[in-house]
């Protein structure tokens, strides 16, 4: 996971959330105090800060969870993806849950042991993490439930209806999960929580270095960081160049949102 730099006050939390030209990830515990921030401001304001706060969520990278099915190919796209859509709505992961520590696990595999703790289903069915995110005391639906293309309008639709309002979105093509951070004129800009994974092929994830479990025991988990991981792309994350040619054209199995 890449590191976050932590506020000691919510009004720190404000500044970061809202200034568009900060880089600064937020925990989080200050994301989602930072909706509670925005809910107060006149609803015609909180749109853009929404928006901004999107880009404030700690990339997440798959092969730093201590699973037994996250291999150097893959294997946990679906709850880091998930993980990171709910940090983006606000939704905060207890490190307790039904007398269960959790305190030493990160957010997503937090989000996981609930999963198994409630026995609700396999991490690969989007309906898994629904019913997480509902026993968390939060919602989550499908946006696009069954396989399809979806053009500009479809993806401005979704930018409009449920990233301005703070909502968490997470999708899947061709196999792998992602989550969306923004719409923008030229494409998406979303998060791929493998890295240098090219969505457009049908191939595995390439072997681009050793299960992060490796890095974490040495204390050394953050050296392929969002900055490092996606060095040629623009914010930290991948995107697709074109809406008539580029991944928005290409199938996508499901599209997913989380909402406090």
């Amino acid at each position: 996971m890449a590191q976050s730099h932590q506020s000691s006050s919510a009004t720190s939390a404000t500044e970061v959330a809202t200034t568009t030209s900060s880089t600064t990830s937020l925990t989080p515990e200050l994301i989602e105090r930072a909706h509670e921030l925005i809910e107060a401001k006149p609803e015609d304001k909180r749109e853009d800060l929404y928006r901004q706060l999107q880009e404030k969520v700690s990339y997440g990278n798959q092969r730093d969870n201590l699973t037994n099915y996250e291999t150097p190919y893959g294997g946990t796209c679906h709850v880091t993806s998930a993980g990171m859509a709910m940090q983006a709505a606000g939704i905060s992961v207890p490190t307790t849950y039904k007398d269960i520590e959790l305190g030493e696990l990160q957010y997503e595999e937090r989000v996981d042991a609930i999963r198994s703790i409630d026995s609700v289903g396999e991490g690969t069915n989007p309906d898994t993490w629904v019913s997480v995110i509902d026993s968390l005391g939060h919602s989550a639906a499908a946006i696009s439930g069954t396989a399809g293309t979806h053009g500009v309008d479809f993806w401005t639709g979704v930018q409009d209806e449920h990233l301005s309002a703070g909502h968490g979105v997470w999708m899947s093509i061709r196999g792998h999960i992602v989550r969306l951070q923004e719409c923008t004129a030229d494409g998406i800009i979303y998060d791929d929580p493998y890295g240098e994974r090219e969505l457009l092929s049908t191939a595995a994830n390439p072997d681009v270095g050793d299960s992060k479990r490796d890095r974490r025991s040495t204390g050394n988990n953050d050296d392929k960081t969002r900055d490092d991981e996606y060095s040629e792309t623009q914010d930290g994350s991948d995107v697709a160049n074109d809406y008539d040619s580029g991944v928005v054209d290409h199938v996508f199995s499901y599209v997913y949102y989380a909402r406090n």
